[in-house]
């Protein structure tokens, strides 16, 4: 295959692609990491796909493809350029869209530790914008969250019985959930400000 075409061709088909694809959302995930000041990478992608840990699949593979064909835009690579179209010309062979995901992100040099917590951050964070006025509510959306996210131990959620003597009386109250809440968003300021400053060292 001519690569060099391709790429040439690349920003008007992105174009066309960008047209259809806007119309159904008006902004994918990988824009909204983008605007939390992540980079993004291959890595992060394949993750987000596949999902880590306790991380189910955030991305979708129509979101994969629209940020490739942007992407070949400005790479100069010709190994990576091939994996890309190959990448893009795969989507309808999971097996081979899984496979050209993985060799990008196997070229990459990047902690995935930290492209794993981009996602977690902005899953919680999405969560966060949607909670429920309602006290209680709120309180088991909150630990039912973490629980789905294996309860890790930087976790800004206070969960009842857990290394506290709250009651359940006191647990479920307005002042409580005020005080969680307020936690988990200086969690997320302290989060992106550690993921952010990690990538410049």
């Amino acid at each position: 295959m001519d690569y060099s075409r391709w790429c040439r061709d690349s920003p008007i088909i992105c174009k066309r692609r960008r047209n259809k694809w806007y119309s159904d959302y008006s902004m994918s995930k990988i824009d909204e990491l983008k605007q939390l000041g992540f980079s993004i990478n291959w890595n992060l992608i394949n993750i987000g796909y596949h999902g880590e840990f306790f991380l189910s699949p955030q991305i979708t593979k129509e979101e994969i493809i629209e940020y490739a064909y942007n992407t070949l835009n400005y790479v100069s690579n010709n190994v990576e350029i091939e994996l890309i179209v190959d990448l893009i010309q795969s989507k309808s062979d999971e097996y081979l869209f899984s496979s050209a995901l993985k060799k990008l992100s196997e070229k990459e040099y990047v902690d995935t530790e930290i492209q794993y917590r981009k996602w977690r951050l902005l899953f919680v964070k999405k969560h966060l914008d949607k909670l429920p006025i309602d006290y209680t509510e709120g309180l088991i959306e909150l630990t039912e969250l973490w629980v789905s996210l294996g309860m890790p131990d930087d976790s800004p959620h206070i969960f009842q019985g857990i290394n506290n003597s709250y009651t359940i009386k006191d647990y479920y109250s307005q002042c409580l959930y005020d005080e969680i809440k307020k936690k988990h968003k200086d969690w997320v300021m302290a989060e992106k400000t550690y993921i952010i400053d990690s990538e410049l060292h």
